[in-house]
C-alpha cells in the first residue's frame, strides 16, 4: 500500500509491504545529504527471482507519516518510481495491525493511541508488476534479505529517462545480434613465428560419434557468417568440445603448438585495481560489453593460414581472431584502447571486451555515452544487448559491484568462495587460494589470518589435508564474508596508513578521512618472528609504504602507529643491518 510522507521538508512516497523483510530507500533521496553507513554488499532478492545489490544504510531516518512519525534504519537501494519501502522489521514494532484492502487504509495502536495511515492506490498500470505477498516464501534464500513486493521495472538499478530511450535508438546498429565478417580496419591480429619455424601440423583428436553433429553445425554457422573458409593451408591445430555451464557446446581450437611457435606480444595488459582507482567521484556508470570481441577482429591476410584447423570433414581457417591464441589479447586491447584513447581515464575503462562508462551526474553520462556509441559505430564494433547495462547508479565490473559510496566484492563470488568444497589436491587449493587472493586488499590481515597453511600445501609433493589447513581454509570463508565497502581514493587529498605489527603478522590500511581504501597484512617467517617489537613495528611501516608506494610517491601522508618510538627512528644512533636497508 503507498501513502504519502515527509522526509525532513521533501514529500516522499513510502510503500507499505508486507512481502519486504527490510527497510528501504532510494538511492536518489541520499542524494538529499543523508549519512550512508558503508557495509558489506548485501543481494536483495525480489519477486521474480531477480537480484540487487545495497551497499550501504541510513541509519535513524524519520519519516512524517501524518498521524505518526517513524524513525528506522534503511538499506541504501534504487527502487525506481519509490522513496521509501517500509518492511517486516517495521511492521513488527506495531503490534497488532488490521488492514482495509478496499479503503486501502491500515490501522493500529501507536504510543496510546489509534492511528489511521490511507493508502494512495497503486496506478493500474503498475498493477501488473507486483507480485502478491501469499506467493509461497520458501524460495527466501539462506543469508539473503528479500523485497517481493517491488515493481519489475525497478528491479535493476538503471535510470532510463525518455532522452536516454532515444540515444539507445538512435545507436541501434550498435545491438545487432550477429556477427558478421568485420570491416578491414587498421588493427589486426598478426602471427609472427621465430625464425626458420615451418609449418604447424598437430594430428586432429579423436571424439565422441554423438558430438560429430554438433561440430558440423557450428561450422556451418561460422561459414555462413563469413568467419572462416576453406583452407589448403600446410598449418593444421586440433579441435575440441568444451560444454558451458549452460549445457551447450563451445567448440575450441587447440592452438598450443602454433603458440609455442609464435613470438610473445607484450602489450600491457590493464590492472584491475589500477583501472578501479580512476573512478572517484562517479556515481552513474554504463557497460557495455562486446558481442563475441575476438571474432570483431580480423587476423592479417598474410597470417590468416596459420589459423588452420581440421575437423572430421574438412579443413578451415579463421579470417577473424579465434579464441586460444597467445597474442590474442594483447591485439583486443591494444584495438581497444586505440580507439577509446582520447577518453581513457577521462570517463571510460576498458578491460578487453568490458568497456565501463563513467560519470559524475546523469546529464554528463548521456554525452559520454553517445561519444562511446559513436565510436563503436564508426568502429563496426557490436555489442551484446543481453550483457549490457545502461545508467546505473551500482554495477557489477571486474567481479567489484561499484557504485558512488565506493567499492565492494561481488556477492555472488563471495558465494561462490563460501561454497568452494575442501581441496582434495594442490590443484583446489591454488584454485582457492587464487579466488580469496584476488579479493585480499578487502580483508584486514589476510596474511595473518591464515593462508600459509594452504600456501605449505602447494610446496609439497604429498597433499595432505590437516586440521591447520582446514581452519584456515574455514577462516578465509569467514572473513570473505564480512568484507566491507572500500572508498576510492582521492588524489587531491592527502593519504593516509595505519600499521601495526601482532602476533604472526604485520597489518597496514590505506585510508583517507578515515575511510578505508586498501588493506595489506604479511604473515612474518620464522626469522622475522624473533625480531624485536620496535623492529616488527618498523618493518609494518616500511611494508606498508613500499605496498602502496605508488600512491604515497611524491604526495604528503600521515602515519599512524601504536610504536610511540618510531618517530625517532631517523635520529637513533645504532641500526642494524636490516633497519640500515630500510634506512638507504
Amino acid at each position: 500500500m503507498k501513502i504519502g510522507g515527509k522526509l525532513g521538508e521533501v514529500d516522499v512516497v513510502v510503500l507499505v509491504d508486507s512481502g519486504a523483510s527490510h527497510n528501504f530507500i532510494s538511492s536518489h533521496i541520499t542524494a538529499l545529504g543523508l549519512p550512508i553507513t558503508p557495509m558489506a554488499a548485501r543481494r536483495i532478492k525480489l519477486g521474480d527471482g531477480h537480484k540487487v545489490v545495497s551497499l550501504g544504510v541510513c541509519e535513524g531516518v524519520k519519516l512524517n507519516l501524518g498521524p505518526m512519525e517513524a524513525e528506522v534504519d534503511a538499506l541504501v537501494l534504487d527502487l525506481g518510481g519509490l522513496d521509501v519501502i517500509l518492511g517486516v522489521s517495521w511492521l513488527s514494532t506495531l503490534g497488532k495491525v488490521i488492514m482495509d484492502w478496499k479503503a486501502l487504509s491500515m490501522q493500529f495502536w501507536h504510543e496510546g493511541r489509534p492511528v489511521v495511515l490511507q493508502g494512495q492506490g497503486v496506478a493500474k498500470e503498475r498493477q501488473g508488476y507486483l507480485n502478491s505477498f501469499l506467493e509461497d516464501r520458501q524460495h527466501e534464500v539462506k543469508g539473503e534479505w528479500w523485497l517481493k513486493n517491488l515493481e519489475k521495472e525497478a528491479k535493476s538499478d538503471t535510470i532510463m529517462d525518455s532522452a536516454l530511450q532515444a540515444l539507445l535508438h538512435q545507436y541501434s546498429e550498435v545491438f545487432q545480434d550477429q556477427i558478421r565478417l568485420p570491416p578491414n580496419r587498421s588493427q589486426v591480429h598478426q602471427i609472427k613465428l621465430f625464425a626458420d619455424h615451418g609449418p604447424i601440423s598437430v594430428r586432429p583428436y579423436r571424439y565422441p560419434h554423438h558430438q560429430k553433429e554438433e561440430i558440423e553445425r557450428q561450422v556451418k554457422e561460422l561459414l555462413e557468417a563469413g568467419v572462416i573458409r576453406p583452407s589448403m593451408s600446410a598449418f593444421s591445430s586440433p579441435i575440441i568440445l568444451v560444454k558451458k555451464k549452460d549445457g551447450s557446446w563451445r567448440m575450441c581450437v587447440d592452438y598450443r603448438a602454433l603458440n609455442k611457435a609464435t613470438v610473445p606480444d607484450k602489450y600491457p595488459i590493464p590492472i584491475v585495481d589500477e583501472l578501479l582507482d580512476e573512478l572517484f567521484g562517479a556515481t552513474i556508470f554504463s557497460k557495455i560489453d562486446l558481442k563475441s570481441g575476438y571474432h570483431q577482429i580480423r587476423v592479417k591476410e598474410e597470417d590468416v593460414h596459420k589459423t588452420a584447423f581440421r575437423t572430421h570433414n574438412g579443413h578451415y581457417e579463421y579470417l577473424v581472431m579465434p579464441f586460444g591464441l597467445m597474442n590474442a589479447p594483447a591485439t583486443f586491447q591494444s584495438t581497444m584502447n586505440d580507439i577509446f584513447r582520447p577518453f581513457l581515464r577521462k570517463f571510460v575503462l576498458v578491460f578487453f571486451d568490458d568497456i565501463l562508462v563513467y560519470s559524475k551526474d546523469m546529464a554528463t553520462h548521456k554525452v559520454h555515452l553517445e561519444q562511446v556509441l559513436r565510436v563503436l559505430t564508426s568502429n563496426c564494433f557490436a555489442a551484446n544487448h543481453d550483457k549490457c547495462k545502461v545508467s546505473c547508479t551500482q554495477i557489477d565490473y571486474l567481479g567489484h559491484i561499484i557504485s558512488g559510496q565506493g567499492v565492494a566484492v561481488d556477492p555472488d563470488k563471495v558465494q561462490c568462495i563460501k561454497d568452494w568444497p575442501i581441496p582434495k589436491n594442490v590443484k583446489g587449493v591454488r584454485g582457492f587460494l587464487g579466488l580469496t587472493g584476488y579479493y585480499r586488499m578487502f580483508i584486514q590481515n589476510y596474511g595473518k589470518i591464515g593462508p600459509k597453511p594452504l600456501t605449505e600445501l602447494t610446496k609439497k609433493d604429498n597433499f595432505s589435508w590437516g586440521s591447520e589447513a582446514s581452519l584456515a581454509f574455514e577462516q578465509l570463508k569467514t572473513v570473505m564474508t564480512t568484507s566491507p565497502v572500500l572508498v576510492l581514493p582521492n588524489f587531491n587529498l592527502p593519504f593516509e596508513v595505519e600499521c601495526d605489527a601482532a602476533g604472526r603478522g604485520l597489518g597496514a590500511v590505506l585510508m583517507q578521512n578515515r575511510q578505508p581504501i586498501a588493506f595489506f597484512s604479511k604473515a612474518l617467517s620464522d626469522g622475522n618472528l624473533a625480531k624485536s617489537v620496535y623492529e616488527k613495528e618498523l618493518m609494518a611501516l616500511v611494508l606498508s609504504i613500499q605496498h602502496w608506494r605508488h600512491y604515497l610517491l611524491g604526495r604528503p601522508f600521515v602515519v599512524y602507529t601504536d610504536h610511540k618510538s618510531l618517530k625517532h627512528f631517523l635520529q637513533q644512533r645504532i641500526s642494524s643491518p636490516d633497519q640500515q636497508c630500510w634506512l638507504s
